[in-house]
């Protein structure tokens, strides 16, 4: 027992140590802007340039790669990809903006570009992935689309008309624009919001009848993105 007390007061002591720490210190707007701020200008005009120079790249004579969307690869809609400000980002919180890969609060390209000081948005520490993925990726998938049926539903009871979309696909090296193939995709509402008459939720607004259907899209969206990708490149991962 003589040896217990000790070793208990160390212990203690370690816990008060290992307590005193607490969690990270959450970055402010300016310690972002200093860390990554004067590199993502540069980068986004790769990524600009990228865009320009794949708009009608062919899948000839491409290498057979494999691809990590989230870490060595970064997926951006070519409406994200344009110098001047996006007219679909005017307001990243508008709930009748026109629907993408991405909800405007958890838009890498966007996050990327309100840093560097050319897109309307905020800077914050939780969007620090999003910094760090558009200036460390390889790779970017250029995602064209055009609108086949643009999606509505009223309030109350109503039969609603899906989004439905087609476009294509195309992987560029950031560094030197190299188109490297790509991929043909169509998305559309899930059958269980097509097939039958649609009824909102909570309040019956039009609002959430359009959220509910604008919300089933984009999951559509991101899923025919994601099967394009490991079709296309197999052994890819992604976390669309």
């Amino acid at each position: 027992m003589e040896h217990a007390w000790p070793l208990a007061v160390g212990m203690s002591l370690a816990i008060v140590a290992a307590c005193g720490k607490g969690p990270p210190k959450s970055k402010s707007s300016d310690e972002l802007k200093t860390e990554y701020g004067a590199r993502m200008e540069p980068r986004l005009a790769k990524l600009y340039a990228a865009k320009e120079a794949n708009e009608f790249a062919s899948d000839a004579n491409v290498p057979n790669i494999v691809v990590h969307v989230g870490t060595d690869t970064l997926v951006a809609e070519a409406t994200d990809l344009v110098k001047e400000p996006n007219r679909r980002n005017t307001d990243r919180y508008d709930q009748t903006s026109e629907p993408g890969l991405f909800p405007l609060d958890d838009n890498p390209v966007f996050n990327a570009r309100s840093l560097a000081g050319s897109e309307k948005g905020y800077i914050s520490a939780t969007d620090e992935p999003d910094y760090k993925l558009v200036l460390e990726a390889k790779y970017v998938l250029i995602v064209n689309t055009q609108w086949d049926s643009y999606g509505a539903a009223a309030g109350g009871v109503s039969t609603f008309v899906p989004f439905k979309v087609h476009g294509r696909a195309t992987l560029a090296e950031i560094e030197t624009a190299k188109p490297l193939g790509g991929f043909e995709f169509s998305a559309t509402n899930s059958p269980e919001l097509t097939s039958r008459t649609y009824t909102s939720p909570a309040s019956g607004t039009t609002n959430d009848a359009q959220r509910v259907v604008r919300e089933d899209f984009v999951k559509q969206y991101r899923a025919a993105i994601s099967s394009g990708i490991k079709t296309r490149w197999p052994g890819s991962t992604t976390t669309l």
